[in-house]
């Protein structure tokens, strides 16, 4: 039993020990502003490291026979016990704004949030004297209560009721960033849910919050990877997970497949720029961006490469199908120029690239390629609207002349 709790409280100190990398950044500044479900992320982690501390406190004061251990085993659990639900809560609040519900949405979560927290809280005001959640024997040993039970099943909830919102958000979801970035609230939820479960069945077993924190330090580390690989204006991939994902995808292509890969470039942007200022040039890469994500299929590939460059690849059956989404592509900012009222008009120049399985084109070739081809369609564009202009001046001339005669 001795060695149990030694390796209990080795357990527990372990996970302090990497909360605090996790705090400090593992030793690297972190000068990025953190949003709002960042914040509960900290929130979580330091919840999580109350948990960590009352829990070895308390596995260490089992069982010593001073009368100072006595009070001091029975309020580090009463905190724990308290700080459970909290941490539920957290977590069910960060699922929620990482899910990109809206905020009149948030008020319906509420009541659900709110309520396991409030039933322990009254559970845990009450147990020193009806002893149900925990109670504290003459020895000095830690017992479970007859309520331990309802304890239990308030906090399983916290976990069942993300787990549902994140595989009810992941099957809806139709954008590929969001669907991976919600698979990883999934991954997030597993360890601790079959912790907490092996922790109520076994008592003895204590790796709950140990887990927990293997889950805090995927998502920790998930998140500097999405710092390092995300363009931050808009919010979609950038040049060097293009390069990564571009030249894995080359080497895994599928055998019944062609790989596509589109250069996109905003026409007349610097004359956006120009004329409305930087600001209107951000705004207009953000909707290109939002269109392109629209436009094409989940499973593709998105990333701006800089400026008003963006690269899509993904995989067709064949070239018309490869066609089609251009076509796709092309009809979405059509119907968006339409519907939105704007100082200007978006349009895309596009070029492409196809590698089928045995071709030997790699990352360089396609490149080359793709772009050669979206220049071809700019400059294509650019004639047709001058020799517009023209034909329109022309049109003005013998206008003019027929009026004099």
């Amino acid at each position: 039993m001795k060695n149990g709790i030694t390796m209990c409280i080795f357990m527990d100190i372990m996970g302090i020990l990497l909360l605090f990398l996790i705090i400090t950044d593992f030793g690297y500044k972190n000068t990025v502003k953190k949003d709002l479900s960042n914040k509960f992320f900290d929130y979580m982690v330091y919840t999580n490291l109350v948990l960590l501390v009352t829990d070895a406190i308390g596995w260490f004061s089992d069982g010593r026979v001073l009368p100072v251990y006595h009070y001091v085993n029975y309020y580090t659990n009463l905190i724990n016990y308290a700080v459970h639900p909290i941490y539920g809560a957290v977590w069910l609040i960060y699922c929620i704004e990482k899910l990109c519900y809206k905020s009149s949405n948030m008020k319906k979560h509420i009541p659900y949030i709110l309520a396991p927290t409030i039933i322990i809280f009254i559970l845990t005001l009450f147990n020193y004297k009806h002893k149900g959640l925990f109670f504290i024997s003459e020895t000095n040993v830690y017992h479970r209560g007859e309520y331990y039970v309802i304890f239990s099943f308030l906090i399983f909830l916290y976990l069942i009721y993300s787990v549902f919102l994140i595989i009810k958000n992941l099957i809806k979801e139709k954008d590929d960033y969001e669907y991976r970035k919600n698979k990883i609230l999934l991954v997030y939820s597993i360890f601790p849910t079959v912790g907490f479960v092996l922790q109520t069945l076994f008592y003895g077993i204590n790796v709950v919050w140990f887990l927990s924190v293997v889950s805090l330090l995927i998502i920790y580390f998930n998140f500097q990877n999405v710092q390092i690989t995300t363009d931050q204006l808009t919010g979609i991939n950038n040049r060097r997970k293009f390069e990564t994902y571009m030249n894995r995808k080359i080497y895994t292509q599928s055998e019944d497949e062609t790989l596509f890969l589109f250069m996109i470039d905003i026409d007349n942007f610097k004359k956006i720029n120009d004329t409305f200022g930087h600001l209107v040039g951000d705004k207009a890469i953000k909707e290109a961006s939002e269109l392109l994500i629209e436009s094409i299929e989940r499973e593709d590939f998105i990333a701006r490469l800089g400026g008003d460059e963006f690269v899509v690849v993904g995989e067709r059956k064949s070239e018309d199908e490869i066609n089609e989404a251009i076509t796709r592509i092309r009809q979405v900012v059509y119907e968006s120029n339409h519907k939105n009222k704007r100082d200007y008009t978006l349009s895309f120049s596009i070029g492409y690239s196809c590698k089928k399985y045995d071709s030997e084109k790699n990352i360089d070739n396609m490149l080359f390629e793709a772009d050669d081809l979206m220049y071809k369609d700019k400059k294509n564009k650019r004639t047709k609207t001058t020799e517009n202009t023209h034909l329109s001046n022309i049109s003005k001339k013998r206008s003019f002349y027929t009026k004099i005669n």
